[in-house]
């Protein structure tokens, strides 16, 4: 049994961590790469995407983004590791909206 035979976690969608701050879940697929060429086969689908977690102002609508961060969580760390990061980060931005 391995990584591959792991169920897939299941998040809300979208969560209110605090008054200010809302922090959703979501998947981006991309596009169908070819095969591959030694072994003659492609990419399962379920790997052809990017799972998102977006931290945003709690807004009725999210705003236009006027910067991204992407960051990936190091050795022995995830991605709760960034998030009192991007709740001061996103509470900082929305005072100088």
């Amino acid at each position: 049994m391995g990584p591959s035979d792991w169920p897939e976690a299941q998040l809300p969608s979208s969560v209110a961590i605090t008054a200010d701050v809302v922090r959703e879940h979501f998947r981006v697929a991309g596009h169908t790469p070819a095969d591959n060429p030694t072994a003659g086969v492609g990419t399962p689908v379920a790997l052809n995407g990017v799972t998102v977690l977006r931290y945003r102002q709690n807004l009725p609508a999210a705003l236009p983004a006027h910067a991204v961060v992407v960051a990936l969580p190091g050795f022995l760390a995830g991605a709760a590791s960034f998030e009192s990061l991007a709740v001061a980060v996103v509470e900082a931005a929305a005072g100088q909206a």
